[in-house]
């Protein structure tokens, strides 16, 4: 049995930010991988594909980031 003193459970709020924090987090780990993957020639199907393998491999079957929003990613990334 834990010491009450040692567990202090997190406010709801506190909880969301943090949620919302760590998927700003993957996002933007997505777009660096996806600005890589353009700078080094690859095709924008090559960097789609390539960013959801990783997503999956990482995540197991719920990545924050979810396939629709990579897409998009990629969209705008390489329609620069």
């Amino acid at each position: 049995m834990p010491l009450s003193y040692l567990v202090s459970p997190l406010p709801s709020e506190q909880k969301n930010l943090q949620a919302k924090a760590r998927a700003a987090m993957y996002r933007e780990e997505v777009c660096v991988r996806i600005e890589l993957l353009r700078r080094l020639g690859h095709s924008a199907d090559h960097a789609l594909h390539r960013c959801l393998v990783n997503l999956e491999e990482e995540f197991r079957g719920s990545p924050p980031v979810k396939a629709a929003e990579v897409r998009k990613l990629v969209k705008s990334t390489y329609g620069r």
